[in-house]
């Protein structure tokens, strides 16, 4: 991010302090070798549809590699698909949108998801109770790799508001 100017250029013009200042390990993160080496492994194996397991169970499963995992990680786990929601009106939006150009960095296929769970949040606001059911599950700061049915992802104790 420190070599990136226009990125400096737009955040100091367009971001509170706290965007920049909070979006310098993720920079630092995906410039590094060991991210991009993790962008190239994702890039290299494609996810797999596993339609039945080996007894004949239907499953409709996608697996992928460890590396897009890792990437997931990166952005789950720094909370960069609920930042606009948690700071709305105070630059949460544009630390999104800076968060999801650095992540491209590493690799684009992944910024999917986050996008999608980001996404979801307004659109679930037009049905308070399916919202309320789920917010808490779609602004965890935590991502979890396996495939499990939703009810099996208890609500966490708190809910952002």
């Amino acid at each position: 991010m420190a070599l990136d100017r226009p990125l400096r250029e737009a955040l100091a013009r367009e971001a509170p302090a706290w965007v920049t200042r909070r979006l310098a390990p993720l920079g630092t993160a995906v410039g590094s070798r060991e991210f991009q080496a993790l962008g190239e492994e994702a890039n290299r194996h494609s996810p797999e549809l596993r339609q039945f397991d080996r007894y004949g169970r239907r499953l409709d499963e996608v697996s992928y590699h460890p590396a897009y995992h890792q990437l997931m990680h990166l952005a789950f786990d720094h909370g960069w698909h609920t930042v606009a929601w948690e700071e709305e009106q105070r630059g949460g939006h544009q630390a999104h949108v800076a968060a999801l150009y650095l992540l491209t960095q590493a690799e684009p296929g992944f910024c999917c998801p986050v996008t999608m769970t980001h996404a979801a949040v307004p659109a679930l606001r037009h049905e308070p109770n399916v919202y309320k059911a789920w917010c808490s599950r779609l602004q965890a700061w935590d991502y979890d790799p396996r495939a499990v049915p939703a009810w099996e992802n208890p609500p966490l104790p708190w809910a952002w508001r």
